[in-house]
This record gives C-alpha cells, sequence and structure tokens, in this order.
C-alpha cells in the first residue's frame, strides 16, 4: 500500500505554525462530530503532509480512537476517559481522583493541541513528561501558573524563531485551565465554539482562501443523516 509521505511538526516553520495548529484543531473537531473520537492527540501524532500547493496539518495514528454515534458529545465507552499520552493530556484528565469518572469531551483533545505547541516551543525539555498521572498533572499545573506571571521567562533552550510564541502561549494556557475548571465545577456551561474562541483570542485563526471562517465550528449532523448502523450503544 502506498500513501504520502507524512512529516513531524518538527518540519514545520515557527511562522506557519499557527495555520498548521488550526488545521488540526480543525480536524478533530470535524472527525468528532461525525463520530470519531481521537484520544492520543500528542506531538508524534500530529504530523505535516507537504504537496505543490504547500503544507497542511494531519491528524495522526488512530490507535486509541472511539466510534461514536455521530453527534455524540462524548464517548460512552469504559476506559476511554483517560487515554492519552501524559504530558500532552489535559490536567482535569490528569487530576481526576482514582475512582471519579470523568466524562471525556472534545475540549480535552484540544488542550492537548496547546501542550503541543509548548512542547514544540521548549523542544520537548519539560518537567512534565515522567510520573504518574497526578504528578504529570501537578508538574504542568506549575508551570502554567509560573509561566502566567511576570517571571514566566521564555528559557533559554528553546526552538530558534519561537519567540512570538511564548507570551501568546503562557496566556493561552492560563486562560485555558481556568475555564475549564469553570466548566467542570459547574459555573460556566461547557461549549465547544466557546473553547475554540478562547484560542483563537490568542492565536487568531487564519484567514482561509474561500472566504469560510468559522461556519465549519457550526457543522451538525442531522438526525435524519444518521443511519441505523451508525448508531453506537456501549454498555457502560
Amino acid at each position: 500500500m502506498l500513501v504520502q509521505k507524512l512529516h513531524s511538526w518538527n518540519a514545520v516553520k515557527p511562522t506557519d505554525f499557527v495555520a498548521r495548529m488550526w488545521e488540526i484543531i480543525r480536524c478533530h473537531y470535524l472527525l468528532w462530530q461525525i463520530g470519531i473520537a481521537h484520544g492520543d492527540i500528542s506531538y508524534g501524532n500530529l504530523m505535516v503532509r507537504k504537496t505543490n500547493n504547500g503544507a497542511h496539518g494531519v491528524v495522526n495514528d488512530f490507535d486509541l480512537a472511539i466510534i461514536m454515534t455521530p453527534g455524540q458529545a462524548s464517548p460512552t465507552k469504559q476506559g476511554f476517559e483517560r487515554t492519552g499520552t501524559k504530558p500532552f493530556m489535559a490536567i482535569l484528565l490528569l487530576e481526576v481522583k482514582l475512582g471519579r469518572v470523568i466524562q471525556r469531551r472534545c475540549a480535552h483533545d484540544l488542550e492537548s493541541v496547546i501542550w503541543c505547541l509548548a512542547w514544540y516551543v521548549l523542544l520537548g525539555i519539560v518537567d512534565w513528561q515522567n510520573g504518574t498521572y497526578r504528578h504529570v498533572g501537578r508538574m504542568k499545573r506549575e508551570w502554567m501558573l509560573w509561566n502566567a506571571g511576570p517571571h514566566g521567562l521564555l528559557p533559554k533552550q528553546h526552538r530558534t524563531g519561537t519567540e512570538h510564541l511564548w507570551s501568546p502561549l503562557t496566556k493561552a494556557a492560563y486562560k485555558w485551565n481556568q475555564h475549564q475548571e469553570d466548566v467542570f465545577t459547574g459555573y460556566s456551561e461547557y461549549s465547544d465554539k466557546t473553547n475554540m474562541e478562547l484560542i483563537d483570542r490568542f492565536f487568531p485563526c487564519p484567514k482561509r482562501p474561500d472566504g469560510e471562517e468559522w461556519d465549519w465550528m457550526d457543522f451538525k449532523v442531522k438526525e435524519e443523516g444518521i443511519r441505523i448502523e451508525d448508531r453506537v450503544f456501549v454498555e457502560t
């Protein structure tokens, strides 16, 4: 079987990173809407396809993916709540107490994209990659809180050319987790579009050549378009 060659995110130029990141976000969201939850958004699973028309972000490796009924908000299969690669998993998933079930949502994978961006900027030189789930979650939270303040300076060891990404990255990570805490505690309502708009505030989504902006965020599978064989019922 022949397939197009894919390149790692290391091949992405810092000036092109935000565009590739939004292609990943768009792809992941639309997959979720049609019933495919990836479950392991991590640096090694985000790739780039180079064509004559330029480069394009690609979501790769669906080994841990779960099939849902199109339009389903969260997978019902037990054991999927905490899948992923620890350095890139959402903090709430890492810190959830043993025995407590947290509903896996599209936002958890979206947060993983933010951690992939941090990995890219910091060349993978981070303190939050080894240890238990809770340890990694605590280290990521400490990193986030420290760098959200005035003392959060870009480390000397970083990817050349990513200096412009550092400030919006640290601000986005902090504001993102504030909002997710509010949603988790019931203070705010869950909304995928609100989550996307939060990221857009710090990393504006590039305008698409065809003029399509946020239309894709309003995509939903119509009830009459769901076939019987597409409906998935998983015993919990």
